[in-house]
């Protein structure tokens, strides 16, 4: 797909995650320091008549977060462009509408534990002399002043040496964005009508703002609509531009 247009280009926050912490098993950072990833799986029975359908959008909820209303409606925005995408068109009357879709944000922002490796800088030359660092308290070669946990090459005549793993307690941010359709051409009398998709998009990573993760969230979403029942596929993302990384054959 091509670069995302200008709404949904990524805000100030999403490009500190190209240090973010990795959070196994759910979505995390890719080993590209410069993209990040959301995690979505979609369930359909999508009717082969749809093209053309006429749609509503219903007012969004949240869960954990409080929808002020115009955030709220440019969220809906976002679904019904996505929808426009499929081939559907906005009903003049919502009642009137074949296809009925609505949306639910839930957030969580908690602190969770992790655990890092430690690293001290050694000189070059092996290990018969200590880095000395002007000012600092001096209280031997295992000065705990002297750690760090990026794992990087020191400067100059510095090279690292793992000392072990320390357990450092980092802000988590968890946004999910739950999409379904209902298609009232196929209710009985009575009844209401049948949901033909169900999508969740999930992110979980260094902290961001909702309303700069959102647009990828629904793009997610809608990546490769309808989808395969029971999928869970993870989506990459540039940081810098918004782009959806294509992934090498």
């Amino acid at each position: 797909m091509t670069q995302i247009s200008s709404p949904f280009r990524p805000r100030r926050g999403l490009r500190t995650l190209a240090s973010a912490l990795l959070v196994a098993g759910v979505t995390a950072l890719a080993g590209c320091a410069s993209t990040f990833t959301t995690k979505v799986s979609n369930f359909n029975q999508w009717p082969a008549d749809a093209a053309g359908a006429s749609f509503a959008v219903q007012p969004a909820t949240g869960e954990g977060v409080a929808l002020g209303e115009l955030e709220r409606k440019t969220y809906e925005g976002y679904l019904a462009q996505n929808l426009q995408k499929q081939g559907m068109v906005p009903a003049a009357l919502p009642a009137q509408a074949r296809m009925q879709a609505d949306m639910a944000v839930n957030v969580k922002r908690e602190l969770r534990q992790f655990s890092v490796p430690v690293y001290r800088h050694i000189p070059w030359g092996g290990f018969g002399t200590w880095p000395y660092y002007p000012g600092a308290a001096w209280n031997g070669p295992w000065n705990p002043g002297d750690y760090y946990e990026d794992g990087a090459f020191g400067m100059g005549g510095m090279m690292p040496m793992y000392l072990g793993e320390q357990i450092v307690t980092r802000p988590v941010h968890y946004y999910q964005l739950r999409v379904r359709i209902a298609d009232r051409a196929q209710a009985l009398k009575g009844q209401p009508a049948p949901r033909v998709f169900e999508s969740t998009a999930e992110y979980v990573g260094n902290p961001v703002e909702l309303p700069s993760v959102m647009p990828y969230l629904m793009e997610s979403v809608f990546d490769r609509f309808p989808g395969t029942n029971g999928q869970v596929r993870t989506i990459e993302f540039d940081s810098d531009t918004g782009a959806k990384v294509v992934p090498k054959p």
